[in-house]
């Protein structure tokens, strides 16, 4: 996909990638406790590839944070305007390229996500995306745009994330919304711009979305309505049989999730969402009560 786009997000002038996953290293036993052994780019020594929660990180020896830097050589007056035209709108056409174009689930959140900068002028030069084994293949999607998809069987449920892409269709952006954008830019936005900024990032969805899919399913009004709108999709492109595996399996993982674990995630979740709500030292206090609990 990156070499069918030239390797520049359509509609922008921004380059991404993928970074270069060669092995990796773990017990048979376990075989998701694997450690990824990557190689570095070979401009890695000019360019500077920042995690996206390094934009925010404080720096040594008092340096300017890389998000400020960023903004300072932007020219850009507005932080909101920066943040969405510099940051944020490339990476959800980088999104929309790999998900809703192409049905690939991904994880876009603070760890996963990479900007590349030239060093000399502080500038965001590109993307580079890394943890392949975060990705899941939206079958019903890909399926119904006629592009390539592993054999169906229960084994690829899991092996190529049928299943969670099939329950959680929104999911790639739910990690996008809520890690990239609400939590980590809470450091550089004020809480109004960041809403302003989700209220924008909801409509880029819906219109990519729309633009993608609205000829089969039908136009999807609102944001909210794009869960049932890929419900839609999936009723059109599964098969009876395909459909019931999915559904019988979801339901069987539901039941299997222990009352502890339940409770684990309500706290987890609690904790996202008082540190996103709520500003200074009371909505600290808050999050760490969650936090605790949790673990």
């Amino acid at each position: 996909l990156a070499k069918e786009t030239g390797g520049i997000i359509p509609g922008t002038s921004v380059a991404w990638n993928y970074f270069p996953e060669e092995s990796a290293v773990g017990p048979k036993a376990f075989p998701n406790g694997n450690s990824i052994l990557r190689s570095l780019p070979e401009d890695y020594a000019t360019h500077g590839y920042i995690p996206w929660y390094g934009l925010i990180a404080e720096r040594e020896n008092g340096k300017p944070r890389w998000i400020d830097l960023l903004f300072e050589a932007s020219g850009e007056k507005d932080k909101l305007e920066f943040a969405w035209e510099s940051l944020v709108k490339p990476l959800l056409a980088l999104h929309s390229l790999v998900q809703i174009d192409n049905g690939v689930v991904t994880e876009l959140h603070q760890q996963n996500l990479l900007f590349k900068i030239d060093l000399k002028t502080n500038r965001l030069i590109g993307l580079s995306v890394r943890d392949m084994d975060g990705h899941r293949i939206d079958y019903a999607a890909r399926k119904f745009l006629g592009l390539p998809v592993p054999e169906f069987n229960p084994a690829a449920l899991d092996r190529f994330g049928f299943l969670d892409a099939f329950k959680r269709p929104m999911l790639g952006y739910e990690y996008l919304k809520d890690s990239s954008i609400k939590n980590t830019l809470g450091y550089f936005l004020s809480k109004k711009e960041r809403r302003k900024l989700i209220e924008r990032s909801n409509t880029y969805v819906l219109y990519r979305f729309n633009r993608r899919y609205a000829s089969w399913v039908g136009t999807t009004s609102h944001f909210e309505d794009l869960p049932k709108a890929y419900r839609k999709l999936q009723a059109v492109a599964l098969s009876p049989a395909e459909r019931d595996l999915l559904e019988t399996e979801a339901a069987f993982r539901d039941s299997e999730q222990s009352v502890v674990e339940h409770i684990q995630g309500i706290f987890i979740n609690g904790y996202y969402k008082v540190k996103q709500s709520l500003e200074g030292p009371a909505g600290e206090i808050c999050a760490r009560f969650f936090r605790k609990v949790a673990r």
